[in-house]
């Protein structure tokens, strides 16, 4: 089993034995065909870790925090912000927060 299993399965367990089974706000995972057209939407691709994670759980249900201000972006809005943030000037982009790397290009910047 992964490495990225074996955490899902851990953070799975705990969310299931610390909240009720209507807060567990971690959505299922993204189709194979899912995680490719997102993919094909970026000039990189997708570590095999990152694609394992969306194939597990694509994203938050609902926009909640994980830890500390983060969440886990589905998919289809990890492409909309994308698509959004292709349509800005760079020079006008908001700065990236002090946690981020603030890389232009994060796809290479995600370990799992």
């Amino acid at each position: 089993m992964s490495e990225v299993r074996k955490s899902w399965e851990r953070i799975d367990r705990w969310f299931q034995t610390n909240l009720d089974q209507d807060d567990y706000w971690v959505a299922s995972g993204a189709s194979k065909s899912e995680i490719d057209e997102a993919e094909r939407e970026f000039t990189c691709g997708f570590p095999p870790g990152l694609r394992e994670s969306y194939s597990i759980h694509n994203g938050c249900k609902y926009s909640r925090m994980l830890y500390d201000g983060y969440y886990l972006m589905p998919l289809q809005e990890i492409v909309r912000e994308a698509r959004r943030k292709a349509e800005i000037p760079e020079k006008n982009w908001p700065k990236a927060p002090p946690h981020s790397s603030g890389s232009k290009n994060s796809c290479g910047d995600v370990e799992l």
